[in-house]
């Protein structure tokens, strides 16, 4: 298992192919990640343990929503989304895997 660190926190690389990443993500309290968007990647988040606060676009408003541990959520691209949160938490995310860049 490969460990890297973010600003927000870090990742766990449970499995990772040529067309997708098995990700353990652990966020610090009061983090957030960066409103997002894919392209191409597909996601599916689980939420492990912990509660988050999940963004997500519908329509032309930014819909807030909490998260408790056992609830998931996919998104589909180019859905924008973000995850917030003012205390601990972790995911199981995955997604499809494209190296074409960041944002795909």
């Amino acid at each position: 298992m490969n460990r890297v660190e973010k600003p927000w926190g870090y990742e766990l690389h449970w499995a990772k192919t040529d067309k997708y990443v098995g990700k353990l993500i652990h966020v610090n309290a009061g983090h957030a990640l960066s409103l997002q968007y894919h392209n191409k990647k597909d996601e599916t988040i689980f939420l492990w343990s912990g509660r988050m606060l999940f963004e997500i676009e519908q329509g032309e408003q930014l819909v807030k929503r909490e998260m408790e541990p056992g609830e998931a959520v996919h998104i589909t691209p180019p859905t924008v989304h973000r995850i917030s949160l003012d205390h601990f938490v972790r995911r199981i995310f995955h997604g499809r895997h494209h190296r074409s860049a960041p944002f795909a």
